[in-house]
């Protein structure tokens, strides 16, 4: 049942206004935040290597794999060692460590060697070194050289090649110097909304985080995490503004949520909705000269003074735009 406006002090009943609920399609373009966490990966070092760089191999862009060749020094190809220990030492018949595990495995893995890594250099790992040895150029000896390879621990080498620095013609850097610098990695993403503006985004699927500085530059949102094959893109961006030296560094990149989609929206006029303690109302029309309240939810206003509300109050339905007047300040 619905109530009807009361007289006010001097008797005078106000007389009613109302207005029309109406529906609307919507783009999404909301002010965002991307916030990511790089992780700096660790560069590919010169072991110590001597002679002129007669090929370079590995490139901007390019996703390093353990046993790919980076670069020619004279005839002998440099390949780079993806294991879990350093090699800093050469191995020969009888070495015994967790380099020599770690070798074992990597020629397992390249295809030279097909017994266990045990951590000891037998007979059959003796071969494998001079099968290796062979097919990079250094002929068929039996000793392991670690200046012939470069190496990356094996947690940390999810990352794409950003600097080769060594050109065909050219010298090494020097023992202990990047050969290559890699791009830093997203350790962590997450989109940041204001509250009104996280419940639009919650009725659009996918969403698109637009840079304010590079509208060209987008990055796709899966959930609240940076998708995975933006990756590069995003710590491009970011790696601007990151703190030189910093092992990680958390960067807030400012822009804006879109989305390719729409949707339908429900407009009320913002100057229909009531405050109460228990939430939001709005007074619809109720029969002739009566009011009922329905409870809403807003979601955001707009410059042309309507709100955008959750519920699916029927297009055209009347709402009340005076209920303070009319004493209607509860829900």
């Amino acid at each position: 049942m619905g109530v009807r406006p009361e007289p006010d002090d001097l008797g005078a009943v106000p007389s009613p206004v109302v207005g029309a609920v109406q529906y609307s399609t919507e783009r999404l373009r909301a002010p965002a935040t991307l916030e990511v966490r790089l992780d700096q990966r660790p560069s590919l070092l010169d072991p110590g290597l001597s002679g002129r760089v007669t090929r370079v191999v590995l490139q901007e862009g390019d996703v390093l794999a353990s046993g790919m060749t980076v670069l020619t020094v004279g005839q002998i190809d440099v390949v780079a060692l993806i294991t879990d220990h350093p090699f800093f030492r050469p191995i020969t018949l009888g070495s015994m460590g967790d380099d020599v595990e770690s070798l074992q495995c990597a020629l397992r893995d390249e295809g030279f060697y097909s017994g266990e890594c045990n951590g000891t250099v037998g007979s059959a790992t003796s071969a494998a070194i001079r099968d290796f040895n062979d097919a990079i150029g250094r002929g068929r000896v039996r000793d392991f050289d670690p200046s012939f390879v470069v190496w990356l621990p094996a947690d940390q080498v999810d990352g794409i090649v950003a600097t080769v620095n060594v050109a065909a013609g050219g010298w090494p850097p020097g023992q202990g110097q990047p050969i290559v610098e890699y791009e830093a990695a997203i350790e962590q993403g997450s989109l940041d909304v204001s509250e009104s503006a996280a419940r639009r985004v919650a009725g659009f699927d996918p969403l698109i985080f637009e840079l304010a500085s590079d509208q060209s530059l987008t990055v796709a949102i899966d959930g609240n995490e940076v998708s995975t094959e933006d990756t590069s893109r995003i710590v491009r961006a970011a790696s601007v503004e990151a703190s030189a030296g910093l092992e990680t560094s958390t960067i807030r990149i400012e822009g804006f949520v879109t989305s390719p989609s729409t949707r339908e929206v429900i407009g009320v006029p913002t100057v229909a909705i009531v405050e109460g303690v228990d939430g939001a109302c709005v007074f619809v029309e109720d029969g002739p000269g009566g009011f009922v309240a329905e409870m809403i939810t807003p979601l955001d206003s707009t410059l042309a003074g309507s709100t955008f509300v959750s519920e699916q109050l029927a297009e055209g339905m009347a709402v009340l735009l005076n209920p303070l007047q009319l004493g209607f300040n509860k829900c």
